[in-house]
């Protein structure tokens, strides 16, 4: 699956094809890869301290993510994010509305 021209190890279930929404909930983005996980490669865009936790500005081809970390991410720099796969959620683009 492509996200922009960031391409990542995901399909979508069953028979979706065409372009889709992809979804995931921040909480779900980790800095470790475990088993089964999708990597995401991203660009650490801002990088704002906020006492005991980093709120991260992501970008994984032409998305633009969020997120929370206990540990410093490099603004400018590249990095890998990963993710459950069952943990995505696919929408329809024009209606907005989920599909899986």
């Amino acid at each position: 699956m492509w996200v922009g021209e960031a391409r990542i190890e995901l399909t979508p279930p069953g028979s979706l094809t065409g372009d889709l929404m992809l979804g995931i909930r921040p909480e779900d983005l980790s800095l470790n890869a475990t088993l089964g996980a999708v990597e995401l490669p991203i660009v650490v865009e801002t990088a704002e301290f906020l006492g005991a936790r980093y709120l991260v500005r992501l970008r994984l081809g032409e998305a633009t993510l969020s997120a929370e970390f206990p540990t410093p991410l490099k603004p400018g720099e590249p990095a890998r994010l990963y993710a459950p796969s069952d943990c995505f959620h696919f929408f329809d683009p024009e209606s907005g509305r989920r599909i899986a």
